[in-house]
């Protein structure tokens, strides 16, 4: 076994991956099944009454795919996360800048102070499917290839 969901076996001194499937309809869109045939994966679906039978396999062979996968999204979520504060960031510097502007103003002129309105800024994360399936493909790549430690 070389990594969760992929075994590698040798025949004439070349290794052919192959990949385990559920019938998870993001593991069996046809992008993903031609990516992963462009790459000479050989592709294998896991029937839907089978899985009861492989739940052992969950606690030994699927736990480190399943956590490095985790290790994945945590990473690339962060990141997001991180990106979306720094633009509502710049985006909130940017009012501050324009109220002080006003508010010079309005002091020069002798007018009321106005109010300080900060921008709505959207801090949500894209996690809509169409994103994630191509985040979701590369993780399960990135996850199949074994560590050396």
């Amino acid at each position: 076994m070389r990594g969760p969901y992929t075994t590698w076996t040798q025949e004439e001194k070349h290794e052919v991956p192959e990949v385990y499937l559920r019938r998870f309809r993001g593991h069996t869109a046809s992008e993903v099944i031609e990516h992963l045939h462009a790459r000479n994966f050989l592709t294998l679906p896991i029937p839907p009454t089978y899985t009861g039978s492989l739940q052992p396999m969950d606690l030994t062979v699927f736990r480190g795919f399943k956590a490095r996968i985790a290790e994945q999204f945590r990473a690339w979520y962060e990141a997001e996360v991180a990106s979306v504060l720094r633009k509502a960031d710049r985006k909130r510097r940017k009012a501050e800048r324009k109220y002080g502007a006003r508010l010079a103003e309005a002091r020069r002129a002798g007018l009321p102070e106005p109010q300080f309105e900060p921008p709505r800024v959207c801090t949500n994360v894209d996690t809509r499917a169409k994103r994630m399936r191509n985040l979701h493909l590369q993780w399960v790549l990135i996850a199949s290839v074994p560590r050396v430690f």
